[in-house]
């Protein structure tokens, strides 16, 4: 995500107080966005530490095994969040059936390291899996982007995986382009605030 220490932890500082700020002033009513925004936030937290303890090969594999484990979590948010229960629920079923294959055939061979790529943005090597894993992946993210209620979000959401997928093909690094977007989504939200508290709307 983001090319530094600085960067990630003032864009993950940034992204939770404006969150607070949304979750205190209740002026956001459309709170589904904000908490799937949020666990993509935490990834910059984990890439501050990655960064400032580069050369810890124990807590880069401490961050690692997080940041598997926020992909999925941020997976189950969308489904949650942003399908009817019937979808919901087969999407659930097919999340555990892949975990557990997941499980037993991928994650021993998972490299729990991160290194600095030729765009001097991290790779996940946690990620750099076989292609049919990664297809899988995509898809639980396309699905329930694909149900959100908003045109203009769907092409947004599509457009940030399209941007992690180039990039990854490119140079190995997933969510390249997410700490602008990221930085872009708050001051959104942050605007939004602001004016719904001056026009009480």
């Amino acid at each position: 995500m983001c090319y530094n220490p600085t960067v990630s932890l003032n864009t993950f500082i940034f992204g939770i107080s404006v969150a607070i700020i949304a979750f205190i002033s209740d002026l956001i009513k459309e709170k589904r966005s904000i908490i799937v925004f949020l666990s993509i936030t935490f990834m910059q937290l984990l890439e501050y530490f990655a960064w400032t303890y580069y050369n810890n090969k124990k807590i880069i594999k401490i961050v690692s095994i997080l940041g598997l484990l926020l992909i999925f979590i941020q997976i189950i948010l969308l489904i949650y969040y942003f399908t009817d229960n019937k979808v919901r629920n087969y999407l659930f079923i097919f999340l555990f059936i892949f975990v557990l294959f997941f499980i037993i055939l991928q994650l021993p061979n998972v490299n729990f390291d991160m290194t600095v790529g030729k765009n001097k943005h991290l790779i996940w090597h946690w990620l750099d899996l076989p292609i049919i894993w990664i297809i899988i992946i995509i898809i639980f993210y396309i699905i329930p982007i694909l149900h959100i209620n908003n045109n203009l979000s769907i092409l947004f959401a599509l457009f940030m995986l399209f941007i992690s997928i180039f990039f990854y093909w490119k140079y190995k690094t997933w969510g390249t382009m997410w700490c602008y977007f990221l930085n872009l989504y708050w001051v959104f939200i942050l605007f939004l605030i602001i004016y719904k508290y001056i026009y009480k709307k």
